[in-house]
């Protein structure tokens, strides 16, 4: 699936960065929750952006849920943070963990991907899923986002 979305949905959905834990702010860092910049401890955050959240499922045993929040000065992108949730709706999956996330700087834009897994025991086999988002992102909060689940 491709989406593409506004700056507007980004700058709403920075809203629900706030109910994420950050670590402690250090001195000099911007007190906006969600902020990408002060839960790494960096510089301030000009302007704040984030995605809507992206959702992956397997109706009834889990769901994996994936917001990339970023900083920009107006024509650059200072930095990024990846969040994920995992949830587990049945005892026949577990979550395995994350096993792939990256941010690549590119010219203009920068790209961020996650991958993570769950393990399944259903109809008497054992399978591993993969769910995983990827998002473009640019500075004037402009991002376009793919997401899927791999069966393995």
């Amino acid at each position: 699936m491709t989406t593409t979305r506004g700056a507007l949905a980004g700058l709403l959905a920075g809203c629900a960065l706030a109910l994420a834990p950050a670590p402690p702010a250090q001195a000099g860092d911007s007190p906006q929750a969600g902020n990408p910049a002060q839960a790494r401890g960096s510089a301030p955050c000009g302007t704040s952006y984030a995605t809507a959240p992206i959702e992956v499922s397997e109706p009834g045993l889990w769901t994996y849920t994936y917001v990339l929040a970023w900083c920009s000065d107006g024509t650059a992108i200072t930095s990024a943070e990846q969040r994920i949730t995992h949830r587990e709706h049945s005892a026949a999956c577990t979550w395995a963990g994350r096993q792939e996330e990256s941010i690549v700087v590119g010219d203009g834009h920068w790209t961020a991907f996650d991958m993570s897994a769950y393990t399944c025991a259903v109809d008497g086999g054992t399978y591993g899923v993969n769910p995983w988002a990827s998002v473009t992102f640019r500075p004037d909060g402009g991002y376009r986002e793919r997401s899927g689940a791999e069966r393995q």
